[in-house]
């Protein structure tokens, strides 16, 4: 199957602003919870908590958590799109014998347990096949590279901020008193911030592979080791369409191709006639 290069610099704009927003939306999420904490603080004091006090913070809270999840769910469609086409980028400009195929680097964040690990190895893959230079980057010449660290952190933040925000739902579930749900709070509260930390990291990774890719793809041009993606139609075309002439002493050489042979007026008739007689 044919690969194409697309260029990805828009699309990791789009996805760094998104990023940048999922971080905001973890720094709300964690200041909404502090102030759910004071709450049940003043209340493990002996403090009394009106049924309003207690509607506006379930209000806040759930109005918050909803924006983060319409906000998580349009960036991940926008991750996924930029994955698929960085894995066709990355086949596009020489890689092979790549882990995952670009559908299954996309897919195995949808498979339970597959999920913890596939998706990193199949980044951790496709970075290096995205190593700037016209140098060929086979598996063997992959396995020599070295991957980013922010790989590896970014990784970490993503397992971590899903299993301790699992443990905060399952504990204010269990909350049986303003004790055990301040508990809870803190707890989500650091959920907030490292997911807020992952998303950052989550942008970064997204520009290096973009910038590598570019990079490649630059270098793949000038060196003559793999051709800039063509242009619709033939240069003819091309020149056409912008109202230029058109230059055909680079064309094919039957465009520009003379006749060749004996000049016609040397050409004498096969059987001799003689005109005197047929007079």
């Amino acid at each position: 199957m044919a690969h194409t290069y697309r260029p990805q610099g828009g699309q990791a704009s789009v996805l760094t602003f998104f990023f940048a927003l999922c971080a905001m939306g973890g720094l709300v999420a964690a200041g909404s919870s502090y102030f759910q904490l004071e709450m049940y603080q003043m209340a493990m004091k002996g403090g009394q908590l009106s049924e309003d006090q207690l509607l506006v913070n379930d209000l806040r809270q759930l109005g918050v958590a909803l924006g983060q999840l319409v906000l998580f769910i349009v960036t991940a469609v926008v991750f996924c799109v930029w994955v698929h086409q960085a894995q066709v980028n990355a086949r596009a400009l020489g890689a092979t014998g790549m882990k995952v195929t670009p559908g299954w680097a996309v897919g195995s964040f949808f498979v339970p347990l597959v999920n913890l690990v596939m998706p990193f190895f199949a980044m951790v893959d496709l970075w290096k096949a995205s190593e700037p230079g016209p140098e060929a980057v086979e598996p063997g010449s992959r396995a020599a590279l070295s991957a980013s660290p922010l790989l590896g952190a970014w990784w970490l933040t993503w397992l971590l901020g899903g299993g301790i925000g699992s443990a905060a739902s399952m504990m204010m579930k269990g909350a049986a008193d303003a004790a055990s749900m301040a508990r809870a709070t803190n707890v989500d509260i650091l959920a907030s911030l490292v997911i807020m930390a992952c998303a950052l990291l989550a942008a970064f990774v997204v520009r290096d592979i973009t910038w590598r890719q570019t990079q490649r793809h630059e270098a793949l041009s000038i060196s003559g080791a793999r051709p800039a993606p063509a242009q619709a139609g033939t240069p003819a075309q091309g020149k056409a369409a912008q109202n230029e002439p058109v230059d055909f002493s680079e064309a094919p050489s039957l465009l520009r191709a003379t006749p060749t042979g004996p000049d016609p007026s040397d050409l004498k008739p096969i059987i001799p006639l003689d005109t005197k007689k047929s007079a």
